[in-house]
């Protein structure tokens, strides 16, 4: 486990827009800086990258480089959450405390802590954001700007993955943003009345499964794969399958993962699991390397769902 520490903060200007948290506040002042000025945005990224062993922003956004003039501080979270992921890390919970007099951070709350999840590639759940006031003491009580303080935790990206059933998948369901809507569909779908093929979960790419029928394979007779971009849930629709789970070595994730399919091959130890109809198994990029489609018994087809989930940032 690695314990991060992030802090930030910017002075008030008028005719700056106002950004905490990637929410836009109605306000007449904004607050100023190189990219947006998202000061909640910037204490979480140090934090992340400092329970990293990673550096600060400034080192990994420099405020002399014209390429982060007006960044957008979502699309820096993205990249820095999947830089700490790239280095072995998955995000367990970020805590930040905004600290001004004006505006009340309350009502934006909800609303920051979605677009935070959003960008970090995480569940709104493991993201809080308190307001609280200086009491008019120093610049900050003064209203002449505003500070943030993140503490975040780390943990080492783990070997296995995630097995469950998927009428009690309410756990696994909090994962990810998109995971509620991957389980309502996998608890209401007939898949005996559905063909094989790609099915929409959530537009644009951001969720989808595939049906498909595979033939099995024996033990051994294939190579672990592993993805930079998409989370994986297998469910078996008729017959047992048996998976093998593993971890992604580091000089694979360093190799990255192809634009056109997102997929890498490569030997590594794995243990094995049996996973039945109503079951489910969840391998995250890009540390969770599995082998699908596998028997310990007699050889055949399978037919199974496959829900692939987008991450915001990829690992090529």
């Amino acid at each position: 486990m690695r314990i991060g520490h992030g802090y930030d903060s910017h002075r008030f200007a008028e005719g700056r827009r106002l950004v905490l948290g990637g929410v836009e506040i109605d306000s007449s002042r904004g607050l100023v800086g190189h990219s947006d000025a998202d000061a909640l945005a910037h204490a979480v990224i140090d934090a992340l990258l400092g329970a990293a062993g990673l550096g600060d922003i400034g080192s990994r956004f420099p405020d002399t480089s014209p390429e982060w003039a007006g960044a957008d501080s979502m699309r820096l979270l993205e990249i820095a959450a999947g830089e700490v992921r790239r280095a072995g890390f998955e995000i367990g919970n970020v805590d930040a405390t905004v600290i001004c007099e004006e505006p009340k951070i309350r009502p934006h709350s909800e609303r920051m802590r979605a677009r935070l999840a959003a960008a970090a590639g995480i569940s709104p759940t493991c993201i809080s954001v308190k307001g609280k006031t200086n009491e008019g003491m120093g610049d900050v009580g003064r209203g002449l700007g505003v500070a943030v303080h993140v503490v975040c935790i780390l943990e080492e990206a783990s070997r296995r993955p995630v097995f469950g059933e998927i009428a009690a998948c309410d756990a696994a369901a909090s994962l990810h943003r998109h995971f509620p809507a991957a389980f309502d569909f996998l608890k209401k779908c007939d898949f005996a009345a559905m063909a094989d093929g790609k099915y929409d979960i959530v537009p644009g790419g951001e969720c989808y499964a595939a049906v498909q029928t595979s033939q099995l394979r024996q033990i051994g007779a294939a190579q672990c794969e592993a993805h930079g971009r998409y989370i994986d849930i297998h469910v078996p629709i008729s017959g047992i399958e048996t998976i093998g789970f593993g971890l992604t070595p580091r000089e694979v994730v360093a190799a990255g993962f192809p634009e056109e399919n997102d997929i890498a091959f490569f030997d590594a130890p794995v243990e094995f699991r049996d996973v039945a109809p109503g079951q489910f198994a969840i391998f995250f990029p890009p540390w969770h390397a599995h082998i699908p489609c596998l028997s310990r018994s007699g050889l055949g087809s399978l037919r199974k769902a496959v829900v692939k989930v987008k991450l915001n940032e990829t690992f090529n």
